[in-house]
C-alpha cells in the first residue's frame, strides 16, 4: 500500500504509473482532496503545486486513470474510491476497457463533498463513513464479506442517515463482474 500526502502532480502522476505498471490482479485507488470539473467536464484532483491559470496540466484526470489502467491489462480490476466535490464526474462516459472496474463516489458530479461534525470525530467525512464499516462491518447483513456493492449501498445510506436533505449522495457504477467482490470480512456483531 503507498500513501500520498500533498503529492505533487509530477509524484502523483508517478506514482499512478507505477501502480499501473505493478503486475498487480487487484488495483484499489482512493483519492481524498480537492476536485473540479475541467473543460472537458471530467474530474480533476487539485495537487499541491497545482497552478490555477494551468489546471490542464497541473492536476490529475480521475477518469483518465481508469482509461490508463485499461491500456495497461484488461484483466486487472480496478476500484476507484473519490472522496472530493463532484466526485460522480469520475464515473466514465464511455466505459474503460477493462472487464472489472468500479468507481465508489462520494457525491453526484454536481454535488460537494463535505466534513459533518461528527461524535469524537468519528464519521466526519465520506472517507470516515468507508473505513468506520470497512472496520466494524455491516449491521444486519447475512454475508461473512462485504462486497463493492455492500459498501456502496451501506456508506449511501450512512450520508444519508446523517444529513436527510441529501446535500451529499453517494454515487457508484462499475461492471458486473466486479460488484460481487470481497473487500473485508464482515465484524459486524
Amino acid at each position: 500500500m503507498t500513501v500520498l500526502l500533498e503529492p505533487t502532480s509530477q509524484e502523483a502522476h508517478d506514482e499512478i504509473r507505477r501502480a499501473l505498471a505493478a503486475p498487480l490482479e487487484l488495483l484499489v485507488v482512493h483519492v481524498v482532496g480537492h476536485g473540479y470539473l475541467n473543460e472537458s467536464a471530467r474530474l480533476s484532483l487539485i495537487m499541491k503545486d497545482s497552478q490555477e491559470d494551468n489546471l490542464l496540466r497541473t492536476s490529475v484526470d480521475i477518469e483518465g486513470l481508469l482509461a490508463q489502467a485499461g491500456q495497461r491489462s484488461h484483466e486487472r480490476a480496478v476500484i476507484l474510491i473519490v472522496d472530493t466535490s463532484f466526485a460522480g464526474a469520475a464515473i466514465p462516459s464511455t466505459p474503460p476497457t477493462l472487464n472489472n472496474w468500479f468507481v465508489l463516489a462520494a457525491t453526484d458530479a454536481h454535488g460537494h463533498a463535505y466534513e459533518w461534525a461528527g461524535e469524537d470525530g468519528e464519521w466526519s467525512s465520506f472517507t470516515g463513513v468507508l473505513a468506520h464499516l470497512l472496520n466494524n462491518g455491516i449491521t444486519d447483513s447475512p454475508y461473512p464479506l462485504v462486497t463493492v456493492t455492500d459498501l456502496a449501498q451501506e456508506a449511501s445510506e450512512a450520508i444519508l442517515r446523517h444529513d436527510s436533505t441529501g446535500r451529499q449522495r453517494v454515487t457508484w457504477s462499475g461492471t458486473t463482474n466486479i460488484e460481487a467482490l470481497a473487500l473485508a470480512c464482515n465484524h459486524a456483531k
